[in-house]
């Protein structure tokens, strides 16, 4: 099992990152592992990744939702995640984006390889979701 952690200071209003962060379906865009995600019933979502080659998948329910504030999910079968975003503000118009993430993706070589890198693979695909969507909002 690993956990990752990711601190961010996004210089966008906390309603603005909240509504990205929320777009579930988007999150394609922010990062080339993701290669699809949609929607499978309400606050529900089937994701497909691809990581050092291997595709993984998982099912996803949102099981934390208090806009603009926080939005945690806890996957259902397939690859076991669960994770959440903490938004808080920082003034009017900065966000600071506390994410974590504990996941065990099921593929002996795939987790002995995280494993031995620390989590920085996964930290590096949400660190690049995050920065992309900092991008996004900061343009």
């Amino acid at each position: 099992m690993g956990t990752v952690s990711y601190r961010l200071r996004i210089n966008a209003p906390r309603e603005e990152v909240f509504e990205l962060i929320a777009d579930v379906e988007g999150f394609r865009r922010f990062s080339g592992v993701i290669k699809d995600v949609r929607s499978t019933g309400p606050r529900r979502y089937l994701w497909s990744v691809e990581i050092v080659g291997i595709p993984l998948e998982w099912e996803a329910d949102v099981v934390e939702f208090d806009r603009p504030r926080l939005f945690g999910w806890q996957s259902i079968r397939g690859v076991y995640n669960r994770g959440r975003y903490l938004l808080s503000p920082l003034g009017r118009e900065s966000t600071l984006v506390e994410f974590e993430l504990t996941y065990r993706i099921g593929n002996p070589l795939v987790d002995r390889l995280a494993s031995l890198l620390s989590g920085g693979m996964v930290k590096a695909i949400y660190r690049e979701l995050l920065d992309n969507i900092k991008k996004e909002l900061e343009k």
